[in-house]
C-alpha cells in the first residue's frame, strides 16, 4: 500500500506523510502523545493551530505521521512581506534522523514559496547543535540576529 506526499510522490505505507493540520488533531490521540512526550511544545501547537485556522493565509501548521499516527508537528508565519519563518519544528525522539524534520521543512519552504511569495524563510534554532546541521544541509545560512530579531539562520528562496 502507498501514500502519496505534499510533493505528489509515492511512498511506502510506513514512510512519513505530512499534511496540513485538521481541527481533529487539536485532540487526536497521536498528538496528545507527541505533546506529552514533548511538553515545551503544547503551547506553540495550540498558538499555531488557532492562527492556522484563524488566519490560514498567515499561518500554516503541518502534522507528520508514521503509519497513522503522529511523529511530529512544525508551524511556519508569515513574518513580513516577502518573509516567512518556522517557528515551531518537533519531532518525537523515537522518530528523529529518519527525514521526519527534513520533510516539515521542505513542505514549508514550499507553502511560503508558493502561498505566501516569500523570498527569504527564517528560523530560530532554540537547540542550535541538534538542528543546525539538518537546517545547513537543506539550505539554511546562519545569520546575525540584527538582519530579523530572533532568528539566528535563514533560506533564500529568491536568488539574485
Amino acid at each position: 500500500m502507498t501514500s502519496t506526499n505534499l510533493a505528489g510522490r509515492r511512498e511506502p505505507k510506513h514512510s512519513v506523510v505530512v499534511r496540513h493540520a485538521v481541527e481533529g488533531d487539536r485532540n487526536s490521540p497521536g498528538v496528545n502523545a507527541l505533546l506529552e512526550a514533548e511538553p515545551g511544545y503544547r503551547a506553540a501547537f495550540e498558538s499555531g493551530l488557532n492562527a492556522h485556522f484563524a488566519s490560514p493565509h498567515a499561518c500554516v501548521v503541518m502534522v507528520a505521521e508514521r503509519e497513522g499516527s503522529a511523529v511530529g508537528f512544525a508551524t511556519a508565519r508569515m513574518a513580513a512581506r516577502g518573509k516567512a519563518k518556522v517557528c515551531s519544528s518537533v519531532v518525537l525522539p523515537g522518530h528523529r534522523r529518519r527525514g521526519v524534520g527534513t520533510e516539515f521543512v521542505r513542505s514549508c519552504l514550499q507553502h511560503a514559496a508558493g502561498n505566501w511569495r516569500a523570498c527569504e524563510v527564517y528560523v530560530q534554532l532554540l537547540q542550535r547543535e541538534r538542528g543546525r546541521r539538518a537546517f545547513e544541509s537543506l539550505g539554511f545560512k546562519a545569520i546575525s540576529r540584527e538582519r530579523m530579531p530572533g532568528c539566528n539562520m535563514v533560506f533564500e528562496v529568491c536568488r539574485e
